[in-house]
């Protein structure tokens, strides 16, 4: 990347802005400037078009964190859903590490726009900085979920022995 970058440096160096050719001189400036700007103009169209990337990386990951928070956020309504709902939650680790491998490769990736000094719109910006507190989030929803579990285990436990009591 930094290679691309130097580029039109490298232009400017390698094209002299006139040379002799026998008696006459000639004038390369405006060649250079043509290459110079068309280098300038492809860096640029790469940097778009990884931020446009990232942008969609994020959709792709937040719409996995909402995923997972609507999983957690339902509410059981009975002993087999809460025993569903806990056994959700238990293999949520797998999925939530090749989440943050996602996150991670954004970052790196987002370092790169940073290193050229490639500024997103606050937009883009605020949103990609959302998806990554999403880890966190569902971590505390995991919490809740077994927190809610054990009281829900004893509120559907004694309904089963009151219903029990008035059977017999």
């Amino acid at each position: 990347d930094q290679h691309n970058h130097v580029g039109p440096n490298a232009v400017e160096v390698e094209v002299p802005l006139q040379m002799g050719l026998g008696l006459f001189w000639v004038s390369s400036a405006a060649v250079r400037k043509f290459l110079v700007e068309k280098h300038e103009a492809i860096a640029q169209l790469v940097l778009k078009l990884l931020a446009t990337q990232i942008k969609e990386q994020s959709k792709e990951i937040m719409l996995e964190f909402e995923k997972i928070s609507r999983a957690l956020a339902r509410k059981p309504d009975s002993i087999e859903a809460v025993a569903e709902l806990e056994e959700y939650a238990a293999g949520l680790p797998a999925t939530l590490n090749e989440l943050q491998g996602q996150l991670q490769k954004m970052q790196s990736d987002m370092g790169a726009l940073d290193d050229f000094e490639f500024s997103l719109p606050d937009e883009d910006f605020k949103g990609l900085y959302f998806v990554m507190g999403q880890p966190r989030k569902i971590d505390v929803a995991i919490e809740h979920v077994g927190t809610l579990g054990g009281e829900l285990r004893d509120k559907y436990a004694e309904e089963m022995m009151g219903e029990q009591e008035a059977f017999q």
